[in-house]
């Protein structure tokens, strides 16, 4: 894929989704290899996230009454900004409670990621915020890739056909970074 701006291509990036599936759960592994094709590529200090996900209205914390855990055992509004291996968030959804974990992966950059996970159901695996979720201007979470070099992310969904539960979660994580 060609990333571009107005008509100059800035980088490119090769994207991997892979499906799978238990009794219980659906996953997508979503691994993206952005490649600084055309010069330096600066990734800029955001809060605003790098692989994200909007929710089912229903995972809401805010007014729905889900509830939102990180591998860390944080809760609620408290997870976001921390870092940590994946988050997950469930609820009741038409008389079944489902969730959704996001996982990051070891290799990835800045690992166990921040997270800009919030209660109206947005979650976002972030990297790049730091002087945002440090709440400390003097810091950057800037980062380059230098021309002809990559930089590669791997995360995985999964979409719950019941409460999770942590001990699950973190076996999930482990057999699937190895």
């Amino acid at each position: 894929h060609k990333w571009m701006n107005k008509d100059v291509v800035v980088m490119t990036d090769k994207t991997e989704l892979t499906f799978s599936a238990t009794d219980k759960e659906r996953f997508i592994d979503y691994k993206i290899t952005l490649i600084a094709s055309h010069g330096d590529v600066k990734l800029g200090d955001t809060k605003e996230g790098c692989m994200a996900v909007r929710m089912n209205h229903k995972l809401r914390v805010k007014d729905q009454g889900a509830k939102v855990v990180n591998s860390e055992g944080v809760t609620g509004k408290g997870v976001w900004g921390k870092k940590a291996r994946w988050i997950t968030y469930h609820n009741e959804i038409d008389g079944k409670n489902v969730g959704i974990t996001m996982m990051d992966h070891p290799d990835n950059l800045r690992y166990p990621t921040t997270w800009h996970a919030r209660d109206y159901g947005l979650c976002a695996a972030n990297a790049f915020g730091l002087k945002y979720f440090q709440k400390n201007k003097k810091i950057s979470g800037d980062y380059t890739i230098k021309s002809g070099e990559n930089l590669t992310f791997s995360y995985r969904l999964i979409f719950h056909g019941e409460t999770p539960n942590k001990t699950a979660v973190d076996l999930i994580h482990n057999q699937w970074i190895k």
